[in-house]
């Protein structure tokens, strides 16, 4: 993964305040030169383990959160 990709979305879901959402396991994949899928593992006791994905979709206006997919494990 391309440092500088990863370091764009760490700092988005920072100025957006989902920052807890992003953990050290949270893998994240360039799909195309606009799109990347952010995939979280979650599962903290209040909902079933299952992996959160992301789709990330770069714009005219900056990057915008193209799609949301939970996937049980």
């Amino acid at each position: 993964m391309n440092g500088f990709l990863l370091f764009l979305v760490r700092n988005l879901w920072k100025e957006r305040n989902f920052q807890d959402l992003f953990t050290d396991e949270t893998e994240v994949k360039q799909l195309s030169a606009k799109e990347i899928k952010v995939i979280n593992s979650l599962g903290d006791g209040l909902y079933a383990q299952h992996k959160e994905l992301i789709s990330l979709i770069y714009t005219d206006d900056g990057w915008k959160i193209h799609g949301l997919k939970w996937e049980y494990e």
